[in-house]
């Protein structure tokens, strides 16, 4: 059983202390990852439900733009410190595991908030393709409204836009899963 990334297992008995200790800490673990992915979720859906769904597409674009500058700046930071031979890998093979384990939770908390807005905006700009669409049609295709298919884009718009936006929401429960429990 791997407790950290590359570290050994620890192969003991059942019966011996290193063993139960070894044992508590994987379940700890586990824990964690489920409570950090359970509180994902919570803010993945409540930024859904409070925000995207209730405000105009442009404040929803905004705040996706500000996460992105930030992104854009973090990431500059890390490659000039790649640069210099800082990494979370090199920090856990020449420092403390505890400090390697503390910066992936940092990348891994900063990971899940990028997904969150990343979502969220795709969801948003969803509602923003389909009635697009629509005002084009009516617009501009006046003569075939009442043809099939777009009189039934226009007659199903709301499920259309629902749809595609639970794809979104089932496909973040997946990636924060996945995030939380298989990214190393």
């Amino acid at each position: 059983m791997t407790l950290r990334g590359d570290l050994p297992a620890i192969k003991c008995p059942p019966c011996c202390a290193a063993y139960r200790s070894s044992e508590a800490i994987g379940m700890m673990d586990i824990l964690l990852k489920t409570l950090m992915w359970g509180a994902s979720l919570v803010l993945l859906l409540a930024y859904f439900f409070g925000v995207t769904l209730r405000k105009p597409f442009k404040t929803v674009a905004m705040h996706f733009l500000m996460v992105l500058a930030v992104h854009v700046v973090l990431s500059a930071a890390a490659i000039l410190l790649t640069k210099h031979g800082q990494s979370i890998k090199f920090s856990g093979q020449q420092g403390s595991p505890d400090l390697a384990a503390a910066l992936l939770l940092g990348v891994k908390l900063y990971m899940a908030i990028l997904m969150i807005f990343l979502l969220n905006f795709f969801a948003a700009l969803a509602q923003k393709g389909v009635s697009s669409m629509a005002k084009f049609h009516t617009t501009h295709n006046a003569a075939n409204l009442d043809r099939q298919p777009v009189r039934g884009f226009l007659r199903h718009q709301r499920p259309i836009v629902r749809g595609y936006q639970a794809l979104f929401m089932m496909g973040g429960v997946f990636m924060l899963w996945a995030l939380w429990f298989r990214f190393r």
